[in-house]
């Protein structure tokens, strides 16, 4: 993880030694982990990235994707098996499930913020999963991800 993480951690906790967990929400003013609670996160996520009664905004968790949504949650938790079936999933759409943004989309730019644009053998990510590494390098110009999300960790870095 990041130094700029652990200082967040740090900053939250006196002394702080345990693990550093994303998605991490953090006050840019007092430096301070505010949240690392995934459910919240992703609701909060919701409620800023998509509004139902706005055009243009994505409804991330729309009633007829929800069982999609979760089977990609259960999907990357086990990260290394995850890639390839992402990767051949990108082939189909711009985004995981298709032609939107969604919170699935949410949780994989989660799980590669982790990576750090390398697999999970250390390899360049785009030498073995092109259409992750375009689909990375895509969110890192969407506004929501580049500007409305402070990221640290390598996703972040280069942007397109």
């Amino acid at each position: 993880m990041t130094a700029s993480l652990r200082r967040a951690y740090e900053a939250t906790w006196h002394h702080y030694d345990g693990p550093l967990t994303v998605p991490a929400l953090c006050d840019r003013w007092s430096g301070r982990v505010v949240s690392n609670h995934t459910p919240d996160i992703l609701r909060d996520l919701a409620t800023r990235l998509g509004d139902p009664g706005e055009p243009g905004r994505p409804r991330l968790r729309p009633a007829v994707l929800a069982a999609d949504i979760d089977a990609v949650h259960a999907l990357l938790a086990d990260l290394p098996a995850a890639l390839a079936p992402l990767d051949a999933r990108l082939a189909s759409g711009p985004f995981v499930l298709g032609g939107e943004l969604t919170a699935a989309d949410v949780h994989l730019w989660v799980a590669l913020v982790c990576l750090d644009d390398r697999d999970t053998d250390g390899a360049p990510l785009a030498a073995r999963y092109p259409r992750l590494a375009d689909y990375v390098r895509r969110l890192r110009s969407h506004p929501a991800f580049h500007h409305g999300l402070a990221l640290t960790h390598g996703v972040r870095k280069g942007a397109a």
